[in-house]
């Protein structure tokens, strides 16, 4: 079994460094959009952002995650890893992402909390934001987009996709 878990991890590894194609058109522009992979190696998740739109940056420095910025500044996107404390829980996570989300004068929309992760959505300050943290092996896996709310049509189903390829 630890034989396939490497296995797996070293695929999804060589996909986050060569990056994968996967087209997508969007609802609002004809063109089509494509998808490379980030594998982070140190907290076993893969998550797909859309090149040339969303830029990676160089990864944090302890290995935990990666920033992706759009050309103009006005959209980003983070996913991270955080290991678990022992006193931590996933529902303790939504608690306090939830709060966070309220202190900063965000309305959040959507809030869905399931067995191993969490998602919530809204705005504010004239900004769209997603997050989603999935909690496995011991650790929170966290990736949060957020894009200006003149860009709504164009980003949401970006976010979707997005959302769909986070796994842990």
């Amino acid at each position: 079994m630890k034989k396939l878990t490497l296995s797996a991890f070293l695929i999804l590894f060589l996909l986050g460094f060569y990056g994968s194609s996967v087209g997508q058109k969007t609802s609002n522009k004809k063109e089509r959009i494509f998808y490379n992979s980030y594998a982070n190696a140190r907290f076993l998740y893969s998550i797909e952002y859309p090149a040339g739109i969303l830029i990676p940056q160089r990864e944090a420095d302890n290995r935990d995650g990666r920033q992706f910025l759009s050309r103009d500044g006005h959209a980003k996107m983070m996913v991270f890893g955080r290991y678990a404390l022992d006193t931590d829980t996933l529902q303790h996570e939504y608690e306090d992402a939830l709060k966070g989300e309220v202190d900063t004068g965000r309305v959040v929309a959507l809030k869905k909390l399931k067995d191993n992760w969490f998602v919530l959505s809204g705005s504010g300050n004239e900004k769209i934001f997603y997050r989603k943290t999935i909690y496995t092996g011991g650790a929170f896996k966290t990736f949060i987009i957020e894009y200006d709310e003149s860009e709504k049509s164009f980003y949401d189903p970006i976010t979707a996709h997005i959302a769909k390829s986070f796994t842990a």
